[in-house]
């Protein structure tokens, strides 16, 4: 081979490593945190993944502990193939029954992951621009995943896609499984909003308010439930079929299109 051809390849090489990781790094700057964030003193970084990787072990192995585990304690472990990690991008798909996959923070024992109180939650999320796709980025109740809650738990959804353009952020206050919440959960997001465009979906949750962010701005808040002041909470990410939640019971003779979830980054900050 001529010594040009060798320069030629190499310098073919170096454009396509530059442009790769260009773009890998394009999709890896964080936005600023919103103000209202920092004037609530949520500063401080305390969890954080870009996703270059994923562990699904859900056991300890030495010193490392899994980030994400595969779905909540009273589900039955996912397929490992409905999660999956490409160029720092998570894909979650749902079941084939319609049924959610999630990953959550936080073991099935309880006894290893990550639990958190106020902070600031955001997630560089996407999805299918299908109406049948639920996606959810939202936060869960510890204590009663535990027992320990006296049938009255918090749950806070960061983003779900539950109506076409529209962002639905909700702050649940459960009691004996029926729900008290937000009136104001629905945002109309314009008929300009594409969901399989990213985008950044936040919750500021402090002891007496709670407030959603899209794209860094504040679009709605609510007072904070009682037992959200309370209660340890774990991050779940999912993906799954509208209709096809808790106590649903799917047609066993059909086949549903799985859904698609991207996760870019998801990260936590609070009070130093």
């Amino acid at each position: 081979m001529k010594k040009c051809e060798h320069v030629t390849i190499f310098l073919y090489l170096v454009l396509i490593f530059t442009a790769t990781s260009a773009a890998r790094c394009e999709s890896a700057q964080l936005p600023p945190l919103p103000d209202a964030v920092r004037s609530a003193g949520m500063t401080e970084q305390i969890f954080f993944d870009d996703f270059d990787h994923l562990n699904l072990s859900g056991t300890r192995k030495g010193a490392q502990v899994p980030t994400w585990y595969n779905e909540v304690w009273h589900q039955k472990e996912r397929s490992l193939d409905r999660y999956s990690v490409k160029d720092g991008v998570l894909h979650i798909l749902s079941e084939p029954n319609g049924r959610d996959s999630s990953l959550t923070t936080v073991s099935r024992d309880g006894k290893a992951g990550k639990r958190f109180r106020f902070g600031y939650f955001e997630a560089r999320m996407k999805w299918d621009d299908d109406p049948k796709t639920w996606a959810a980025f939202w936060l869960f109740s510890f204590t009663h995943m535990m027992g320990t809650d006296n049938n009255n738990w918090c749950e806070i959804d960061v983003i779900e896609s539950m109506r076409p353009k529209t962002f639905s952020g909700t702050a649940h206050d459960w009691k004996n499984f029926k729900t008290t919440y937000n009136p104001n959960n629905n945002h109309y997001l314009g008929p300009e909003f594409e969901p399989n465009q990213w985008h950044t979906y936040g919750t500021l949750f402090d002891r007496d308010k709670i407030t959603w962010f899209y794209d860094g701005k504040a679009i709605f808040s609510t007072s904070t439930p009682l037992p959200c002041k309370e209660q340890e909470l774990f991050l779940v990410l999912s993906s799954q079929q509208h209709g096809i939640g808790p106590g649903a019971h799917p047609d066993p003779m059909q086949t549903y299109i799985q859904k698609s979830v991207y996760f870019d980054w998801v990260r936590v900050y609070s009070r130093p």
